[in-house]
């Protein structure tokens, strides 16, 4: 078999990871593409494997470490609540809360009197001018 070995540590050093890939006694083109956190990898232009750098079948030891590793001793509180939204007890309304009122308050007062609307769209300068006919 052939060894695929890639990897380089954040301070330059070469870390190797290796895959066992089947071989024969002729010449190929071997091509090793990575493509964020997947991998392919293709002998003769013909994908041979695919997968994930995370994935520890496919490479001894895995390239990358996982995002996030389960702690498989963490357990949830006994008065764990599954609800999506619960009321808690300090989360009561002020003693002069109004449902009659509306949520928002919309701004009737007119501009102040130097307030200049500016057109949504402005001219580019880098346009030339068509010139004026006399």
């Amino acid at each position: 078999g052939i060894n695929a070995e890639y990897g380089v540590t954040k301070d330059g050093s070469q870390e190797s990871r290796m895959m066992r890939l089947k071989a024969d006694n002729l010449t190929h083109l071997y091509t090793l593409r990575v493509r964020g956190k997947d991998f392919s990898i293709s002998i003769d232009q013909e994908e041979i494997k695919r997968g994930s750098l995370y994935d520890s079948q496919q490479f001894e030891p895995p390239l990358l470490q996982p995002e996030f590793i389960p702690d498989l001793t963490d357990k949830k509180p006994r008065d764990w609540v599954d609800e999506e939204y619960i009321l808690g007890s300090e989360d009561l309304r002020p003693d002069d809360w109004n449902d009659a009122e509306p949520e928002f308050i919309v701004d009737t007062r007119p501009p102040p009197a130097n307030w200049v609307e500016r057109p949504f769209f402005i001219p580019d300068p880098k346009k030339k001018k068509k010139k004026k006919k006399k």
